[in-house]
């Protein structure tokens, strides 16, 4: 075996001054070619110059096999007065072709197993890097020595590293001691050191600390308001999503986006349907020019009308006395379209066509009137009134009746009963049917009649055979009768056909019920309590449900076309689930009318793409301050109908502050009548709101359309009295159109009007 060996630049390391002492070193580099020595010792000689023999030694002990195939580094320490020195590198130990030997580049093996190379000591620190822990190194790359986070520092987890030949502890940590190790850890368990979702950039959401001591930002979110569009946002601050006026069929005017990131055009302009007749509009709105039925259509007689589209529309134009039938005429001359008085519903006659082109029936008449059935044009016959009665009308209480004609007679409606006998359940009523006669289910003092259950205002009574009774502190398997009542609602709905009454006996029911397969009434005298596990306690979906006398703790919902929600008389609250009292949606209609709704957490009332019917309701002290997205009420019916929302007292509603309005919220234009809107956490009526004849505390509509902005002076509203006063300025100020738009009953079931007008608000004062 042959190996090479070339005299190699050896450094000397030494300090001086005032620090440690460091010994003086050699560093040697070793070249190999695939080359396995049994690694011993190496010896260095030192001579002083000129002297051969007799020098100082120094022997490096060597670990174990190494297998050589590339450059090696070996630190020796020395002497100080080495330094300057001639030195001989010795290899000992050759033995059967195998050099114990440290060197650079090659090795020559001599007979004797030395080889002697001639070196120059200088000056230079210790080698850190060649993987050994030489002199004053506490670790050298990956060789720390046998050293641990848990033995150097005493925490458990994380690495030691090794920088510069000297130990790092800066990965050591102990995650969950609640104390934040500077490197590796950004928090620990609650201790966050500060930082907030605010701080992270974030506007909204809780911060908190991971398993592995590392900031979890996944409940922190962006929001309204922050400049960007994000989910169920339409736009935010001055990001329109790249949409202009333009996009919304306007000619000009500024795009905007509200203060709850939905885009607003109000600003917008020009455009059909701006009522503006612009260039390339035949019309616009009611302004048609200078245009005529004559001059757009050559008819003498009619209504020009505009397209939703902005072109003219003539068909509503005609010319009445030309024999032609046409647009809004019945007939024209002696065209009759085929018609005659049978076809009118009359008996005998002789039809003909007035000279506004509609049909005479002065010569028709009908012979079948007084036979007791309602027939063609009748509106009633003898005790058929079909249905009707003053209430339907429009005229409040009272006797309606059929005349010799079969016409209907008013004469009889519009006298006020107070008390038993006005259609109107009050405190101390079970039942009130409108009438005073016994054996009807309703006895004249308004209590139900043994085997009885009434509901509803007027009531309805029905026999107890025809009731599914329902008694939740019993074991269940009952049969559903008064004497043997099921244990639950569900278990009554399940079993319930169209139009069943279900009747709740004192109790308490903790359920979730589902309405989805037929219709039912569920009623109560009010004493029963109905609590969800979560919300919403009741959801009706694609049915008519009616609610008599019940109390509701966790909210009601209902959803989906055709469907209905009608609560009376009913406690909704207080609720400890973060949910609404009532959520009306998807295209459903909800009807809520004398119904105390209170400390409901989410808000008192959601409606979105629905019609509503809200009458003579205490709706207060809903919603949560500064999270809660809907207080009072939040109305969008995005043109269903009706939208009513009449006499109701609103007040102390809290939600979030500059967000959403506390009081009432018109997503879409609603007209409202006679409420007090008061003390609610925020502007009381919304923009899209349309109040006519209410007590708001928004002073911008005092004086405005009959609104007033005065305190309503309630009876004791910190004891959670809204009665109002008989001193009240909502006493006789409401709309002076009367009974419509206002009921004809209070909240209590107290007849209205009392003094000369009817009051703002759900009571009537007496």
């Amino acid at each position: 075996m042959t190996l090479a060996l070339a005299a190699s630049s050896l450094a000397l390391a030494f300090t001086a001054g005032c620090r440690e002492k460091i010994e003086a070193g050699v560093l040697v580099n070793v070249q190999m070619e695939s080359v396995t020595i049994q690694v011993s010792q190496l010896r260095l000689r030192g001579y002083p110059e000129g002297e051969v023999a007799g020098g100082l030694e120094v022997t490096r002990e060597l670990p174990g096999a190494v297998v050589f195939g590339q450059t090696e580094n070996l630190f020796i320490l020395v002497p100080n007065a080495w330094i300057g020195r001639t030195v001989w590198l010795a290899a000992d130990g050759l033995h059967q072709g195998v050099v114990n030997a440290h060197g650079r580049t090659s090795v020559v093996p001599e007979k004797n197993g030395i080889v002697e190379a001639t070196l120059l000591l200088v000056a230079g620190p210790p080698p850190c890097g060649n993987g050994f822990i030489d002199g004053p190194e506490q670790c050298d790359g990956t060789n720390l020595g046998g050293q641990t986070c848990e033995y150097l520092t005493g925490m458990q987890q994380g690495g030691l590293g090794c920088v510069d030949c000297r130990l790092d502890s800066s990965a050591c940590h102990d995650c969950g001691n609640g104390d934040i190790e500077i490197g590796p850890e950004e928090c620990d368990g609650e201790n966050l050191a500060g930082q907030t979702c605010y701080s992270q950039g974030f506007s909204t959401g809780d911060l908190v600390c991971g398993d592995d001591c590392l900031l979890d930002r996944s409940g922190c979110a962006q929001g309204c308001g922050n400049g960007v569009i994000e989910a169920g946002e339409a736009c935010d601050g001055l990001d329109l999503d790249h949409l202009e006026c333009l996009d919304f069929g306007f000619l000009r005017g500024p795009l905007r986006c509200t203060s709850d990131c939905e885009l607003d055009d109000s600003q917008c302009a020009g455009g059909c349907g701006d009522g503006v007749l612009d260039a390339g509009e035949g019309c616009d709105s009611t302004d048609v020019g200078i245009q005529t039925c004559l001059t757009a259509a050559g008819r003498l007689e009619g209504v020009l009308d505009c397209t939703a589209t902005c072109h003219l529309d003539v068909s509503g134009c005609h010319t009445c006395g030309d024999g032609v039938i046409e647009a809004s005429e019945e007939c024209d001359g002696s065209s009759l379209a085929g018609q005659t008085c049978q076809s009118q519903g009359f008996d005998v006659g002789g039809l003909t066509c007035a000279t506004d082109c509609t049909f005479d029936l002065g010569d028709c008449t009908l012979v079948t009137c007084g036979n007791g059935f309602i027939d063609g044009l009748e509106q009633c016959d003898g005790t058929d009134l079909g249905g009707e009665t003053c209430q339907t009308q429009g005229l409040g209480n009272g006797t309606l009746v059929c005349d010799a004609s079969c016409v209907l007679d008013t004469s009889g409606c519009g006298v006020v009963t107070v008390g038993c006998g006005n259609g109107f359940v009050a405190a101390t009523e079970e039942c009130d049917d409108g009438n005073l006669t016994a054996g009807d289910g309703c006895d004249p003092t308004c209590q139900m009649e043994p085997g009885y259950r009434c509901y509803d205002d007027p009531s309805t009574c029905v026999v107890d055979l025809a009731v599914l009774f329902v008694d939740c502190s019993v074991a269940c398997g009952g049969a559903g009768t008064l004497a043997d009542p099921l244990c639950s609602i569900q278990d009554a709905v399940d079993a319930a056909f169209f139009g069943d009454l279900i009747w709740l006996l004192p109790s308490t029911c903790t359920e979730k019920v589902t309405v989805d397969a037929a219709d039912v009434i569920i009623a109560g005298d009010g004493s029963a309590l109905w609590v969800g596990p979560f919300c919403p306690t009741l959801t009706v979906v694609d049915r008519q449900v009616l609610l008599w006398r019940v109390h509701v703790s966790e909210g009601v919902e209902v959803h989906g076309a055709g469907s209905s929600l009608t609560v009376r008389a009913s406690e909704l609250g207080p609720g400890v689930d973060s949910c609404e009292a009532v959520q009306c949606y998807d295209s459903a209609h909800c009807e809520l009318e004398r119904n105390h709704i209170h400390d409901n957490l989410e808000g008192g009332v959601w409606v979105i793409d629905a019609s509503f019917r809200i009458v003579n309701n205490l709706i207060v002290d809903n919603g949560t301050p500064g999270t809660s997205f809907r207080g009072g009420l939040s109305l969008s019916s995005a043109g269903y109908s009706p939208t009513t929302l009449v006499n109701n007292t609103i007040a102390n509603n809290m939600g979030k502050s500059g967000t959403f309005i506390a009081g009432v919220r018109c997503v879409s234009p609603i007209t409202i009548f006679n409420n007090i809107i008061w003390m609610n956490d925020d502007p009381d009526v919304s923009s899209g709101c349309d109040p006519w004849y209410n007590n708001l505390g928004n002073s911008a509509w005092d004086g405005l359309q009959g609104n007033i902005s005065s305190p309503p002076l309630f009876v004791d509203e910190p004891g959670g009295d809204y009665h109002i006063l008989a001193n009240s300025p909502c006493v006789d100020t409401g709309d002076p159109s009367g009974i419509p738009p206002a009921p004809s009953g209070d909240l209590d079931g107290e007849v209205r009007p009392v003094g000369t007008g009817v009051d703002m608000g759900a009571d009537e004062a007496s």
